[in-house]
């Protein structure tokens, strides 16, 4: 049976206030298509970003499967130094790892790692060049991929893969032109692609492209063009069933208008990931929403939208999700305890942090 088709008509928005959704809490990380390893990634660590008027560097733990102990989750060590705009994942399966950002008036090409157990923070490695604003998905378990970003007015067509306490390896060159704050999204359908999508190479010079990196020849392809031009939009990939047959489809919400300001966007579009098919309208958000993180739920049958920015620093979590024959966004009771915009959200397993009755 084919899946069904939910980009034919645009959903409906929705607000709602209720609490996530989760069918199961294993997903699978593999650091090659035959060497993998089942975390239970059941919380959502965020970290460093710009709110309450300053560079953070706070750390806070969500849990995603019980709303009523977000206020009960014990914290991790704040990052090293306050930091906005940098980027980071999950290293071995428990180490964070953050790059790049910038620190009052310096944008940093440092590298730092966050060991639980040792529950230290240490600088790890450096980056080719300073980066803030940039893009990066966790390519294997220990390799970081950054793409692009901004050291000041200058803004990088290069890409870089960084391991901790290693020496960075120049990666292919994005296409067609240098970008900041655009999305680089990864699937577990499919460990050897990444989706590029919009991006900044000005204030006004914004992209309504996507692009397709085969990642183990390092090779862009180009992907069909957006409805509209993003910049510091959201992204994610969400499943959706319909019958026996599940369909992954690539979301990119929200994000801010070329030449206008600090002036967000509402709208939400729709990809199934085939070059030869288009991006749709999708349900739109609620309010208007830029420089947020997306994370999926752990069966990544639901997005999170979390933090961000308009006229002030967000502390809302919205959710988009697929139950019937459309797609809507809904607002979760949950928050973030500190409002904030460029930060960077993190699927952790469950070991790595404690909530009150794990």
């Amino acid at each position: 049976m084919m899946a069904r088709d939910i980009t034919t008509r645009r959903p409906r928005t929705v607000t709602t206030t209720e609490k996530p959704r989760v069918e199961g809490k294993h997903v699978i990380l593999c650091a090659n298509l035959f060497d993998c390893n089942i975390f239970n990634l059941g919380k959502v660590m965020a970290l460093t970003g710009f709110g309450s008027l300053s560079f953070q560097k706070s750390t806070e733990i969500m849990d995603l499967f019980n709303e009523d102990r977000a206020e009960k989750c014990q914290n991790m060590l704040e990052s090293p130094v306050p930091l906005t705009g940098s980027v980071g994942g999950l290293v071995s399966g428990n180490s964070v790892f953050v790059c790049g950002g910038q620190s009052f008036f310096t944008v940093s090409d440092k590298c730092w790692i966050l060991n639980p157990d040792a529950e230290s923070w240490a600088e790890s490695s450096t980056l080719l060049s300073p980066r803030k604003d940039a893009a990066a998905i966790m390519i294997n378990s220990t390799t970081l991929f950054v793409t692009g970003g901004r050291n000041g007015a200058p803004v990088s067509q290069t890409t870089e893969f960084v391991q901790p306490g290693q020496t960075s390896q120049p990666g292919p060159n994005l296409p067609d032109q240098p970008l900041y704050g655009h999305c680089l999204v990864k699937s577990n359908n499919n460990n050897n692609k990444a989706f590029l999508v919009g991006g900044a190479a000005s204030g006004s010079s914004f992209t309504d492209k996507s692009s397709i990196l085969t990642i183990d020849n390092q090779q862009w392809e180009d992907g069909p063009v957006m409805g509209v031009t993003r910049a510091y939009h959201s992204c994610g990939i969400i499943k959706i069933t319909s019958g026996a047959a599940e369909t992954a489809y690539l979301i990119a919400a929200g994000g801010r208008k070329p030449d206008s300001g600090d002036t967000a966007r509402t709208s939400t579009e729709i990809w199934n990931m085939n070059p030869n098919n288009n991006w749709q309208e999708a349900a739109d958000l609620p309010r208007p929403v830029q420089q947020a993180e997306m994370v999926a739920t752990p069966d990544e049958k639901e997005l999170l939208l979390i933090g961000g920015a308009d006229a002030d620093y967000s502390s809302k979590i919205l959710k988009f999700s697929c139950p019937g024959d459309s797609c809507i966004w809904s607002e979760l009771d949950m928050e973030l305890k500190t409002g904030r915009h460029s930060f960077i959200a993190l699927k952790i397993p469950d070991t790595m942090a404690t909530c009150e009755d794990d």
